[in-house]
Formats: structure tokens, sequence, C-alpha cells
């Protein structure tokens, strides 16, 4: 498996919501990606096997701060590494950035896991974050440092 990492295009925009929408309940409008490539605080990276996406992550970056949106991977391409692949290059992709935040749900072990090994720590909870199925949210923050 040869997993390349690049943004994404207007072209990719029906791809990478169909993976939104089979990984979430509460997903977001197909309109809303083309909305976010249109963002200068946003970026949208997917991780793409033989040219087909398999994952993407959404992050914001604003003063300092990369807010992580969504990171999704499809199934099949689970445990193998992608979402940390995924999370580096947005982190690569700003190097200034000072700390990194995210909200997982309360009941996602393996994502919590994933985060704490890339030293998100939990610092909140979000009650009744999520609406469907309703749960709370975990707040998770990274301290960086930034390199000026």
């Amino acid at each position: 498996m040869n997993i390349l990492i690049r943004k994404i295009s207007e072209n990719d925009c029906n791809d990478i919501w169909k993976i939104e929408k089979d990984c979430f309940s509460d997903h977001h409008s197909k309109d809303s990606f083309r909305r976010e490539l249109n963002n200068p605080l946003c970026a949208i990276l997917a991780a793409f096997d033989e040219n087909i996406p398999v994952g993407f992550i959404n992050v914001w970056f604003v003063a300092g701060e990369l807010t992580i949106n969504n990171i999704a991977v499809i199934e099949k391409y689970r445990r193998q590494g992608i979402a940390e692949k995924l999370i580096n290059a947005a982190l690569e992709l700003y190097p200034q950035t000072e700390s990194a935040m995210l909200e997982v749900r309360a009941s996602n072990a393996a994502a919590q896991k994933l985060y704490e090994k890339l030293d998100f720590i939990k610092v909140g909870v979000r009650k009744s974050y999520y609406s469907d199925p309703k749960e709370d949210a975990l707040l998770m923050t990274k301290t960086i440092g930034g390199k000026k």
C-alpha cells in the first residue's frame, strides 16, 4: 500500500463527502466541503491509495492554533496508520503551529488512543456536543511550540 497525502481540489469534493457520509452519522453537507476549499483559514488533505481517496482531514489554522475539525478513514483502511499520517501532514503544513485541538466522541476509544499516542491530552468535556446519536465530546489539545 502506497499512501499519498495531498490537498484536495474541487474535483475531489464528491469523493471526500462520500467518506464523510459513510463515516459519520452527523455528517457535513457536500457544499460545506466546497465552501471550505475557498476558506483561506482551512485546509483539507486526503489520503489516496492508487488515486482512490481513503481518508481525509479538515483543519483550520488561526492565530497559531490548528483545529482539527474532522478526520475520517474508510473502514477497510483503518488501523494502518493513515489517520496518524493525515494528522502529521496537517501539522507539517503549518510549521508555526503552537497548539492543536480537536473534539472526539466520548465513546470513540480507538480515536482517543491514537490522539494520546500523538501527545494530545484531554482537557475538557462538551456536554451533548454530538446529536446523532446524542453524546458528549472530549476536548483534547496538544502543545507544540511552533517554529518561528
